[in-house]
């Protein structure tokens, strides 16, 4: 290796200081085309890619700028200013309807042991306890007030209500012995109403309404 440099050098001293120029722009010419098919041409595509990611991005900025106009405009609207804010005042019913729903759901019923619930309550009855009927009444919805309803969920609109009347007759302890018996029972009762008229002392017929409900 050392020997062709040496031989190299020897030819290039013998040259004419012409064929130095010759040698020294060819030498100059060909690096530089090593340069530009290696570096200029991967520097010029980089450019371009940052230029079309460049244009990318602005075009983005606009639209973005685009929609924080129109959302600006639609936010300074008073009709949805006032349609925002009663979405936030229904969204506050809702949650607080379902959160009352999902403590009342364990009281709940299924309507196929209603059948179960009438002999429950028959032999809750204690011997001093003389049972004159006991009647469903008309079945409803729970709640009744429809502006309430208006505002229940799906679920909580599936909701039944079911009401009885009890009549009989008995004493004062043997009445609250059997209204004890019966909030014993397994089935959640509803009280709505109870009527306690003494015909004989210390008889008096009871009239007593209370109601279940049923999903």
């Amino acid at each position: 290796m050392r020997e062709r440099i040496d031989l190299a050098t020897t030819w290039i001293n013998n040259r004419s200081p012409r064929d130095r120029l010759y040698l020294f722009i060819m030498g100059f010419l060909i690096i530089y085309m090593f340069y530009y098919l290696l570096m200029h041409r991967v520097v010029t595509r980089e450019k371009v890619l940052l230029m079309e990611q460049l244009t990318k991005i602005q075009t983005d900025k606009a639209a973005t700028q685009q929609q924080i106009n129109t959302l600006t405009q639609a936010i300074q609207n008073p009709e949805l200013v006032k349609a925002l804010e009663e979405k936030k005042q229904l969204m506050t019913q809702i949650t607080v309807l379902d959160t009352r729903l999902d403590k009342l759901k364990p009281r709940l019923i299924k309507k196929e042991f209603l059948d179960n619930f009438t002999d429950d309550v028959l032999l809750a009855r204690p011997a001093t306890i003389d049972l004159i009927q006991f009647n469903p009444l008309p079945p409803d919805k729970w709640p009744k007030n429809e502006v309430d309803r208006s505002a229940l969920t799906s679920v909580t609109e599936e909701l039944n209500l079911y009401q009885f009347e009890l009549t009989f007759q008995g004493g004062y302890f043997s009445t609250i012995e059997y209204l004890r018996r019966l909030e014993k029972l397994r089935w959640p009762i509803y009280w709505d109403s109870l009527n306690y008229h003494t015909f004989r002392y210390p008889k008096a017929n009871v009239v007593v309404r209370f109601h279940l409900l049923s999903q």
